[in-house]
């Protein structure tokens, strides 16, 4: 999201700055209000509903409106998954601040957070739309590559935290493959998936093995 602009010089008067800075956070609100009703469509009707048309009335704003912000579905999409990307790096930095603990526990506590995401059906159903989206849309599939590049990256960041003589070639490897285990999870533990009795103890035998994966050289 665009950052307030900050204003200066003598044209610019100290009265106006209150009225003016408070246009950009309406419009900032405003955004967010577009962006979560996006999410809320492409959760509740797939992409097949994602219109403009129907975004901007779910959000309760006019067309007009919605395309002051985004002049197209494409440029909505990649909002909504920048938004989504936003949202997981937020929650896992915010756990974080309130560990301050080790770099495993710090580690740990992401993983389980990332892990119990699976369980969510808001967040099962916006990445089964992307993920079918991705296979016959080139748009999306960068998209989604790019949402699952800046995954990687944190968690790389974590993995160097905790081991930090471990080569960046390897880190890049082990984040992928983390990556890979935890997106895994949702085709058993997700939602409307059958709970197996084959299946208990999937979710700590995970946690384990990402953790040796973050550790071990």
């Amino acid at each position: 999201m665009k950052s307030t602009i900050a204003l200066s010089g003598k044209a610019k008067s100290q009265s106006s700055r209150p009225r003016l800075l408070g246009r950009y956070e309406s419009g900032r609100r405003r955004e967010a209000l577009v962006l979560a009703a996006a999410q809320a469509v492409l959760v509740n009707g797939g992409y097949a509903q994602l219109t403009l048309r129907r975004v901007a009335r779910q959000a309760h704003i006019s067309l007009a409106l919605l395309q002051h912000y985004f002049r197209s579905k494409d440029e909505l999409l990649r909002a909504v998954v920048h938004e989504v990307c936003r949202h997981y790096i937020q929650e896992c930095d915010k756990l974080l601040s309130r560990q301050h603990g080790s770099p495993k526990a710090e580690f740990l506590t992401c993983i389980d957070y990332l892990i119990e995401d699976n369980r969510d059906p808001v967040s099962n159903t916006l990445f089964f739309e992307l993920w079918a989206l991705a296979c016959h849309d080139v748009h999306a599939n960068k998209l989604v590559a790019e949402l699952y590049g800046y995954y990687r990256k944190y968690i790389s960041r974590l993995i160097r935290n905790l081991r930090p003589t471990m080569s960046a070639h390897l880190i890049e490897l082990r984040a992928a493959q983390i990556v890979a285990l935890i997106e895994g999870l949702t085709l058993f533990i997700g939602l409307n998936m059958p709970q197996r009795t084959i299946y208990r103890g999937l979710t700590a035998d995970t946690r384990a093995t990402v953790l040796r994966l973050a550790t071990r050289g």
